[in-house]
């Protein structure tokens, strides 16, 4: 859509994009933790809303001209907010979730106040929309047109419209207003006019379903599957036809600004075209799409040019396209014959070969397996063939060009002799699963492979022979690291299985020595950037998550939970440096994005690796698609054209940064003495992590050129300290955990320690004799001094300590099992109940004759 100014709005991934269409400039809303799935525009202020799709999804108010949060609503939604709207007085905001209820709610955003919800039923829903004096909303249905009033700003009842024996119960797609009067656009390709809740007119404005009402001061305009586009006062005046510039012409989104007299349409083929809406002339060159991208199921196809700027991305949607790298557009685009998800350029950039297939045969005529060769300058076949049944998952080049080899999902590698007519010379079969990528080395002799099954083979390229010995190859140049698993880029795994899996690498193997360094996409959206070689997993790197606000970050005010989004909504399939490595692309498996990334010196990291607090410092400064005079310029984003976001990684990582999975700015633990998986840990085959399966360990061997990491095992010299506990344990055993001591303060369980907050001083005091145990209940005495806490443990132990100083005061000896289930204190405070977890449910009683819990003894039950 349209902004007040002019710009035009749209979403991709996890991103909200903001294009000034003249200056060729985006700018980018990156607060998102999940997919954007839809949005609005205040109707008097520089803010917009949008919603997003997760297991509790978020609404966020944001301004538009610093592109920063000002509300986020959440807590009522599950699955993922389908709608957002704003009422025309701007005061309210009503939200549609996906629930099975499919729940509204209707938000006083300003204030962050829930104002009232209800569920609207099973039926899906199409759009949402305030009335003209904002104290209704009209929802338009499978099967029905609901008219919803806001009684009392709390309560909200619902009358269907009334259709009369015209209109016809449909799929109720989009609304608009006609003056005063509602309009609703159908499956039939009618738009419906109501007076009041009753059906006043219709008129038959598309030959098939409407999906999108635009309506302004000037007039209505409509959008249908059928590819036109009408302006309307009921009546059409203005068609706009778009059959024979789209790939996929059925529009989805209208937006009209009348003061620029543009119209901006949205169409199903991912594409964003631009009209006079006098004229009906398109705005760009050659009536091409002012922003276009891949359209229909996944992307996986990514391969960059070896000497110019410019690489070329293939889909599902039969879609070859290169693009260019500084106009940051699509310079050609080619349909091939059939989906596919592997390309690659040939070494000299002169052909681009292209693998075919797919998991889910969709056609008779799909082939999976075969693969082609075109002439890059005009898409020529050069070649084609099929070897596999299976489709292709990854291609290479050899560096000289004389060999080709393709994987396939079947296992197989195979391997051609471009020298002899594309001849197949050496079929790989070593692997058991799907091939995920492929290397070959600088001379062309060895080609190694990685599979879904985590394996990693090298093999002599021109025989097909296995090399079974690892260290045979411990030397030997690779001319590209894009296989998963390497002696080069263990690191980029994490040491434990925590929901991370790797989906693509790519390093800068030549570059200069202190530029290089490794990417790593994986299957939450991420991005890492560590140095190459990276031969820890505690490896410090830096992850872009597109920090929104680095002035925020340098500071470290900005709650961490808040400090950025990922600008992919999902996994990210491939990840490639750029020729000079000057940038990288990568491309999103679901969200289908093409995101292109700087690539640009850190000089900050160094100086303030040496200072505390620098490692969230140094990752916003580096790490950020930041605004302002002085950030990187951003252009792109959407599935149309790649978005050039901030990526900046060298000089020294930073001294240390938190592993913490649900942080927003994420880098490597801190080193740990004797938790490095050092070189000496690979060679005997098998890695000394026990919580992960390497099965491709005993194929990575250390070179011997490779840099000298020391063999110092002593603890390092720094440490940490307990300074602030974030979260309660509430739920389970330890509901009711939450009580004031005797000076106002709050006492709570967190984890293993029990916590005692002041909120005069706004400080933390803790009491820590759980020695690490989860403590699974805690109870306050009626005079508020004392806390009794039990833990969790097979001979657990309760523990009594003073409320306002965190003193222990004493131990109660073993007597349950399993666990504490539950603790009373008497009213006098002198006696404490103590249930176990164990099947018996065991109680004690115990007694302090003093009151003062220093004399404890056991009263009612017996020690064991």
């Amino acid at each position: 859509m349209y902004t007040a100014s002019g710009e035009v709005l749209f979403f991709a991934g996890s991103l909200v994009v903001r294009q000034d269409v003249p200056k060729k400039v985006q700018r980018f809303f990156m607060d998102h933790t999940d997919e954007v799935l839809c949005f609005d525009t205040h109707p008097s202020r520089p803010l917009a809303a949008s919603g997003q799709r997760g297991r509790l999804p978020k609404v966020i108010v944001w301004e538009m001209g610093e592109m920063r949060t000002v509300r986020v609503l959440e807590g009522y939604h599950r699955r993922a907010v389908t709608t957002v709207t704003f009422s025309p007085d701007g005061r309210l905001l009503a939200t549609m979730g996906a629930d099975d209820h499919h729940g509204l709610a209707v938000y006083d955003w300003e204030n962050s106040v829930l104002l009232c919800t209800t569920r609207t039923g099973p039926a899906k829903t199409f759009s949402l929309g305030f009335t003209i004096n904002s104290d209704g909303l009209i929802l338009c249905a499978d099967g029905t047109v609901d008219f919803w009033t806001i009684q009392g700003g709390q309560n909200m009842t619902r009358r269907p419209a009334s259709l009369g024996p015209f209109g016809k119960r449909q799929l109720f797609l989009c609304q608009g207003w006609d003056g005063t009067n509602p309009v609703v656009g159908t499956f039939d390709g009618h738009i419906y006019r109501f007076l009041g809740r009753r059906l006043d007119a219709l008129v038959k404005a598309h030959t098939t379903e409407v999906f999108a009402l635009c309506s302004t001061g000037e007039g209505l305009v409509s959008g249908g599957a059928d590819g036109y586009i009408w302006g309307h006062n009921l009546q059409p005046r203005h068609q706009l036809n778009l059959l024979t510039s789209s790939l996929n012409p059925s529009i989805r989104s209208v937006s009209w600004h009348t003061s620029n007299d543009k119209i901006l349409v949205g169409t199903a083929g991912n594409e964003l075209f631009e009209f006079n809406a006098t004229s009906g002339d398109n705005l760009h060159e050659e009536g091409k799409p002012l922003l276009r991208g891949h359209a229909a199921n996944e992307l996986w196809g990514l391969s960059c040019h070896p000497s110019a700027p410019e690489f070329c991305t293939v889909g599902e949607d039969k879609q070859l396209r290169i693009w260019d790298i500084y106009s940051k557009r699509p310079m050609r685009c080619h349909e091939v014959e059939m989906p596919s998800r592997a390309v690659a350029y040939s070494p000299d950039g002169s052909k681009i070969a292209v693998g075919f297939g797919m998991p889910i045969r969709e056609s008779s005529k799909q082939f999976d397996g075969k693969w082609i060769v075109l002439q890059e300058d005009d898409f020529q076949v050069l070649h084609a063939a099929r070897d596999s049944q299976k489709h292709i998952t990854d291609i290479k080049w050899a560096p000289s060009g004389q060999s080709l080899a393709m994987g396939a999902a079947d296992g197989k590698v195979y391997v051609y002799n471009t020298d002899e007519k594309y001849v197949l010379a050496a079929m790989l079969t070593t692997h058991n699963s799907p091939i995920v990528a492929i290397d070959f080395s600088t001379d062309g002799r060895y080609v190694r492979s990685t599979c879904q099954a985590y394996e990693l083979f090298s093999h002599e390229a021109d025989t097909g022979m296995v090399i079974p010995a690892a260290s045979r190859l411990k030397n030997v140049q690779w001319d590209t690291q894009t296989v998963l698993f390497g002696w080069a880029s263990q690191g980029a795994w994490p040491p434990e299985l925590d929901g991370t899996e790797v989906m693509s690498i790519d390093a800068t193997l030549h570059s200069e020595h202190l530029s290089k360094a490794v990417a790593a996409g994986d299957n939450l959206g991420r991005i890492r950037l560590l140095r190459q070689p990276c031969t820890s997993p505690y490896a410090d790197s830096k992850s872009y998550r597109c920090v929104t606000n680095a002035e925020e970050m340098r500071k470290n005010t900005m709650p961490r939970r808040r400090q950025g989004g990922r600008a992919h909504s999902a996994g990210i399939t491939r990840l490639r440096w750029s020729m000079g490595q000057s940038h990288l692309i990568s491309i999103g498996m679901e969200d289908r994005c093409v995101i292109q990334w700087r690539h640009e010196r850190d000089d900050l990291a160094g100086k303030e690796a040496s200072r505390p607090n620098a490692a969230v410092a140094s990752a916003a400064t580096s790490g950020a698609a930041r605004e302002g005079p002085d950030a990187p310029k951003a252009n792109v984003g959407d599935p149309s054209d790649p978005s050039e976001a901030a990526a900046a990684a060298e000089g020294p990582a930073p001294e240390d940064s938190d592993a913490d999975p649900e942080a927003d700015v994420l880098g490597a633990a801190g080193q740990q003495g004797d938790g490095l998986l050092s070189a000496s840990n690979w060679e005997g085959g098998r890695a000394e992590d026990k919580n992960v399966d390497r099965p491709w360990v005993k194929n990575m061997i250390e070179p011997s050129y490779a840099l000298d990491l020391g063999n110092d095992t002593s603890a390092p010299k720094q440490s940490v300290s307990l300074a602030s506990v974030r979260g309660i344990r509430s739920q389970g055993l330890a509901r009711g955990s939450l009580a004031y001591n005797r000076v106002g303060g709050l006492v709570y369980p967190a984890a293993t320690i029990g916590v005692v907050y002041s909120r005069k001083t706004h400080s933390q005091g803790y009491f820590r004799g759980h020695a690490g145990k989860q403590i699974t209940f805690l109870r306050v005495s009626p005079n508020q001094r004392f806390v009794a806490s039990g833990e969790a443990g097979t001979r657990p132990t309760v523990r009594v300590w003073d409320a306002a100083t965190s003193v222990e005061l004493c131990t109660l000896p073993h007597y349950h099992r399993q666990g504490i289930a539950s603790l009373a204190f008497s009213k006098d405070g002198r006696r404490l109940a103590t249930v176990g977890v164990d099947s018996d449910k065991s109680l004690a009683v115990w007694r302090s004759c003093s009151g003062e819990w220093y004399d404890a003894e056991l009263q009612v039950g017996d020690v064991a």
